[in-house]
């Protein structure tokens, strides 16, 4: 049996033995709810669970989730090269170059995600809907950093033509 395992039984045991231990007319909540920890403890409490689950040697992972994690990594430092490329004296290079790292991340991310939707069929529903629910709102607040990002650069690099439009210096 798993630590893991272990953990859960004896959450089950607590929970039962406070269901037992309430009296029927009591609408007592599972003892999960009133120790809930802080968004802030959760975090890191998470990354350490993560952490200790990336190093479990047993964990046996698909052959195309390493190839994607790899090409992954190959992508993210492609794409740190082709943005420095324009810094280094080869502006002629500078669109292409943008173009390119924006496809190999595009195409990276875009298998290291959608390789992985499938473990939410092996999940009880509870948790696929969670994980669900991560997932979306993970992707609305990149889109979300990735739209404010854009504004800004905009409105630094148009401060100008946006002042004229509002007839006074935007900064």
């Amino acid at each position: 049996m798993t630590e893991q395992d272990k953990a859960k039984e004896s959450e089950a045991t607590e929970t039962e033995t406070e269901s037992a231990d309430s009296s029927p007319g009591q609408n007592i909540e599972p003892a999960r709810q009133h120790n809930r920890s802080s968004l802030l403890e959760s975090f890191f409490k998470t990354l350490e669970y993560v952490s200790k689950a990336s190093d479990d040697k047993t964990i046996v992972y698909r052959d195309s989730d390493r190839r994607t994690t790899n090409f992954l990594g190959v992508a993210l430092i492609g794409a740190v090269i082709f943005a420095v490329l324009p810094s280094l004296q080869l502006a002629s290079l500078g669109l292409a170059c943008y173009v390119v790292a924006d496809i190999f991340l595009l195409l990276s991310i875009g298998g290291f995600v959608l390789t992985r939707f499938g473990v939410i069929r092996a999940m009880e529903p509870r948790y696929a809907l969670v994980t669900w629910h991560l997932m979306v709102g993970t992707g609305l607040l990149t889109l979300t950093i990735g739209f404010n990002i854009v504004a800004i650069a905009v409105a630094v690099l148009m401060k100008d033509q946006i002042g004229s439009i509002l007839s006074k210096p935007l900064f």
